[in-house]
């Protein structure tokens, strides 16, 4: 790919006007604060409005040399275009799993000057380039220091000139002011016309200083400190915030916050960490983006962001005390160490702040059931009103209820509700009815419908769930060649969403379908996939599962480090995890007191491997249900297929 792109001196479109020369962008007449790399993005995208290009173009032009860009990078820097571009941001129209193209005319200008070098974005990054920086004649090495670049143009678009800053332009004969020659300058007539000519500047110049006050006064005025209505909070009361505990030190943080919220109860996480990621970088104050992104990026496996995300948060809330905050930082401290039991204090101690936080009573209602206080658990959902299927919670939660014997309060629920209102909510709730039921070639129909209405409507986490759970039943009714299908259209989603538990979790069902229909080099080669993203997830808990699966299948996976970690033994990883190597190296009797011993294993998160490997011992074991409703890690449906007769 070249190394260089294009452009016109200015481009104009709807109430945009972007000088490339000066690097400068305004909106209805407004400068706007971008990015330099949101703005070399849209020199990209004017220079050849209505071509579409590709996510992997735009990083190569956009990051010169960079082997690893993600694409929630290019997320963040199209976002921040879009909001810079106001009301015609709608223009920049996202085609998924294509592209990004400009649509609608642009009128441009055009200049002499040569294409602008690709080697600068990196340069600068997303700083603005040196004032005076001359792209086409190397005065940029004159300003920063660097040679001259070779200009050459690049099979994005075709060649246009483009403008350097700072660069003096001739001027036009139309443009040039004609002085009288010195030897006239002391005449009456010329001194006269002196004489007005100052009078006039000196009228334009109080203009023009009344004009930048009242601009100036504008401005204060317009950044004055905006009140989101109390009802829009009405979204982020579930997770018990009210504009009280935003800290913001900017007026629209709460709008975007309160978008970012709306995006993920719609299902799309990815779109709602580039808006909080961008609240985060363009508010100084406020800690509750990054205490979000903490707990998601902890859900999503990523520990190393999450680690991130929490020290910024601390840093942050520190400075103005919030006991709500400060008991969200304890949950945030648990779900980034993966420590289970903290979560739950920290929980019940934000619900005593805020007993109308459904979402955290809702997670209470979750850690009883993974407990087996399932009566429990059934008082508290039912203490969470359903008035909507506005929030994707919202179908896991009935689906619990469901599971816990409610079916007929469920089925309820949604009659009252309006189905075309949210069409991808009802499918959904209705394939976990019907698996609930145990009707499973139903509930395989329904997650087929599910995951083609999810497609269609932009619902990331159903459109990636569906085809997994499809997988399992699949797997259960021994339609191999159908669970390899619905695995490999999930882990190309996983991929493209960068899910590195969806990703684990698909590979190591890949892994128990490829053995059952014997092919060992799939399973090797799921099972190293898994291994390796395990590894990268930073969770103690995810390389030993991913062993544990590799032994039972034959197979194995590397060492893993030994961790003093209370999780693991309350959750049975650590003495699983030894008794699979017992098995593996022949020694049946420390298997047998292993299986034996401790806590009642049936209550186990996986109490389906511990059933597995009391069968490969002879022994007996109680009979295990199904696990309804079906939560991740879905490789445990597998297993316990596994157990079922054929």
């Amino acid at each position: 790919m070249s190394s260089s792109f294009p452009s016109a001196a200015s481009y104009r479109f709807g109430q945009v006007e972007f000088d490339t020369g000066a690097f400068q962008l305004r909106t209805a007449g407004m400068a706007q604060d971008c990015p330099a790399r949101a703005l070399r993005l849209l020199q990209l995208l004017c220079a050849s409005p209505g071509r579409l290009f590709a996510r992997e173009e735009l990083i190569a032009v956009l990051w010169p040399g960079r082997r690893l860009v993600s694409d929630e990078s290019l997320s963040q820097v199209i976002f921040k275009l879009r909001t810079a571009l106001g009301a015609d941001g709608e223009r920049l129209v996202t085609m998924r799993g294509a592209g990004l193209r400009l649509e609608g005319p642009v009128a441009a200008a055009a200049s002499p000057a040569g294409p602008l070098d690709r080697s600068e974005i990196e340069a600068t990054g997303d700083r603005a380039p040196p004032p005076g920086a001359d792209r086409a004649t190397g005065d940029v090495a004159a300003a920063s220091g660097h040679a001259p670049h070779a200009a050459a143009a690049s099979p994005l678009c075709e060649p246009s000139p483009v403008i350097a800053a700072g660069r003096p332009q001739p001027m036009t004969d139309a443009a040039a002011v004609s002085l009288p020659p010195p030897s006239s300058r002391g005449s009456p007539a010329v001194e006269s016309h002196l004489r007005i000519s100052m009078r006039r500047g000196r009228r334009l110049f109080l203009v023009a200083a009344a004009l930048l006050v009242a601009a100036v006064v504008g401005t204060l005025w317009l950044s004055r400190p905006t009140a989101v209505p109390a009802a829009d909070w009405a979204l982020a009361r579930g997770w018990g915030f009210s504009a009280d505990n935003l800290h913001a030190s900017r007026p629209e943080s709460a709008a975007r916050v309160l978008q970012a919220l709306a995006a993920d109860a719609a299902g799309d996480r990815a779109r709602a960490q580039v808006l909080l990621a961008a609240v985060h970088d363009g508010d100084s104050t406020t800690p509750l983006p990054a205490l979000l992104l903490t707990i998601w990026r902890a859900g999503a496996g990523d520990r190393e962001q999450a680690a991130r995300w929490l020290q910024q948060a601390r840093t942050r809330a520190a400075v103005e005390p919030d006991a709500l905050i400060a008991a969200y930082l304890i949950l945030a401290q648990a779900f980034a160490d993966g420590r289970s039991i903290d979560s739950k204090a920290a929980i019940g101690a934000l619900l005593d702040l805020r007993a109308d936080a459904w979402i955290l009573r809702y997670a209470v209602a979750q850690l009883l059931h993974q407990r087996g206080q399932d009566e429990l658990a059934l008082q508290e959902l039912r203490k969470i009103p359903v008035t909507a299927l506005d929030d994707r919670r919202v179908e896991d939660l009935l689906a619990l209820r469901a599971a816990l014997g409610d079916a007929a309060g469920v089925r309820t629920v949604l009659r009252r509700l309006d189905a075309q209102r949210n069409p991808v909510a009802t499918a959904a709730v209705g394939a976990l009815l019907a698996y609930s039921s145990g009707d499973v070639a139903q509930a395989r129909r329904a997650f087929d419908d599910t995951a083609e209405l999810a497609r269609r409507g932009d619902r990331d986490d159903w459109a990636l769930r569906a085809p997994l759970l499809g997988a399992a039943l699949a797997f259960e009714q021994y339609d191999l060649a159908d669970a390899r299908r619905r695995l490999d259209e999930a882990l190309a989603r996983a991929r493209e969403k960068r899910e590195t538990l969806s990703l684990l979790d698909a590979n190591l069902m890949l892994a128990q379908v490829a053995q059952r229909q014997g092919d060992t080099a799939t399973r090797d080669a799921a099972l190293d996939r898994a291994a390796m993203q395990a590894r990268d997830s930073g969770d103690t808990l995810w390389p030993r599962l991913v062993r544990i699966v590799a032994l039972r299948l034959g197979g194995d996976a590397p060492d893993v480090p030994p961790a003093d970690d209370a999780d693991l033994v309350a959750q049975d990883i650590a003495p699983l995890l030894q008794l699979r190597l017992a098995l593996r190296d022949g020694d049946t009797v420390r298997a047998a007191a292993l299986l034996q011993g401790g806590a009642d294993r049936k209550a186990s998160l996986f109490a389906e491997e511990w059933a597995l490997a009391a069968a490969e011992l002879g022994r007996p074991w109680p009979p295990l249900r199904r696990r309804d409703p079906p939560v991740m890690p879905y490789f445990r449906l597998m297993a316990w297929a596994a157990l079922q007769p054929r």
